[in-house]
């Protein structure tokens, strides 16, 4: 017998078992190829999600440790005449809670910034109707993304409540920090409500859950934080092709040595006598 022969009968007499073999092995290879699919559309979405929350910022610093307007000054002007950095904006950013004050409808993990006019145009604006509203922000008022809106069943001239903790500058966990006075709560109206895409999701943290932000005036947020003249964040947007053609890296060494430089004693917390 010739061995093309036993093939040939061997498959013909096991038929229902090759077919069946065949039938799974198509089944497993049509799951596997869906599973690689569907992860890398999972991870570009991610991906995609994540971008578009940063908006046009390429580098963001934010730190529990409150650096002076001065030195944020200096830098910015440090970054300028270095030529690879298009804009940069000073911000305070603190995490807490808002409360409607007549629902009493209540959301937590709220991101909470206190920014300037030159924090808006690091982003692609909303409708401008909406974008003339929030550059015209009165003291004491209060922006809110259309996630925290939600929770709240908030509209626009609604109040709203903000707690955050206050930053201490010596922990509350030892024998020396303050106890009895660790949280700040502002009431502010609601003086406009960001749609769910560009600035409205802003966020530098890898979430899933949408963020929920309240971005108010910096000066009120830093007087209710006892921290007054001070910043805790900088967002930096590079120039459109890296001029200088610095890699990631490079650019990323290239702020820190700015912020090395621009650095003081008074951004520590110590006085020199």
């Amino acid at each position: 017998m010739r061995r093309s022969t036993l093939y040939t009968r061997s498959l013909t007499y096991h038929w229902r078992t090759n077919v069946a073999v065949a039938l799974g092995v198509a089944v497993a290879g049509a799951a596997l190829t869906g599973a690689l699919l569907v992860g890398d559309s999972m991870r570009q979405s991610l991906l995609d999600v994540a971008l578009g929350r940063l908006g046009e910022v390429d580098h963001a610093l934010v730190s529990s440790r409150y650096l002076t307007s001065t030195t944020a000054k200096n830098l910015q002007e440090r970054a300028a005449a270095k030529g690879t950095y298009n804009r940069m904006a000073a911000a305070v950013s603190v995490g807490g809670g808002a409360t409607h004050a007549e629902s009493r409808a209540h959301a937590e993990r709220v991101s909470i910034y206190g920014v300037e006019d030159s924090f808006w145009h690091l982003f692609k604006m909303p409708p401008l109707a909406i974008a003339s509203t929030i550059t015209k922000m009165p003291a004491r008022s209060v922006v809110i993304n259309h996630a925290l809106a939600e929770d709240l069943q908030a509209s626009v001239g609604d109040d709203i409540l903000l707690r955050m903790g206050k930053p201490a500058d010596v922990s509350t966990e030892t024998l020396l920090g303050k106890r009895d006075d660790t949280t700040a709560t502002l009431r502010l109206p609601i003086h406009a409500i960001l749609p769910a895409e560009g600035l409205g999701v802003f966020s530098t943290k890898p979430q899933q859950l949408s963020p929920r932000n309240a971005f108010v005036p910096i000066a009120t947020l830093q007087r209710s934080l006892h921290r007054t003249g001070r910043v805790n964040a900088i967002f930096v947007i590079e120039k459109d092709g890296n001029i200088r053609g610095d890699s990631e890296e490079e650019s990323v060494d290239g702020l820190q040595d700015i912020l090395n430089n621009a650095l003081t004693l008074a951004d520590m917390g110590l006085t020199l006598r």
